[in-house]
């Protein structure tokens, strides 16, 4: 199995999870992706989608969603008043809290399987992948 085959096989297994996760909260996996993509200073919406891989129309479609749910604001910037900042309300935060919460509970028994050494070296190699995809995502236009 190639390197690209091992990151979908990884990547099917993590939206699975997910799935059932953000389904226990009346979410569907966009919006839970969407909660858990908004960092606790916020983000411009255009740099939220550009992360998630979606166009405008459905950010502002998952937006609205989550803005009835009363989990997430916008705020404008206040230099530069075309920009919006999407922010997690108190709501949102304790939404993202469990959903961590049922993540990590959900890849608790996957991690019993793996020394504690293996576990570093994986978190190292892992930290630095996401950071290289994200930066190779950014490149992708």
């Amino acid at each position: 199995m190639n390197f690209s085959e091992q990151l979908l096989d990884i990547s099917i297994s993590v939206n699975a999870i997910l799935r059932q996760v953000a389904s226990k909260y009346n979410l569907t996996m966009s919006q839970a992706y969407f909660l858990l993509s908004v960092p606790f200073e916020g983000m411009p919406m255009a740099k939220l989608a550009t992360l998630l891989g979606i166009d405008n129309s459905t950010l502002t479609r998952n937006f609205n969603k989550l803005k009835h749910l009363g989990y997430v604001e916008r705020e404008q910037d206040q230099f530069d008043r075309r920009i919006f900042y999407i922010k997690l309300t108190p709501n949102g935060d304790e939404v993202v809290d469990k959903l961590n919460a049922k993540i990590d509970e959900s890849t608790f028994d996957i991690m019993q399987n793996i020394g504690i050494e293996e576990i570093e070296s994986v978190h190292e190699l892992l930290e630095n992948l996401s950071w290289n995809m994200v930066m190779a995502q950014s490149e992708i236009k």
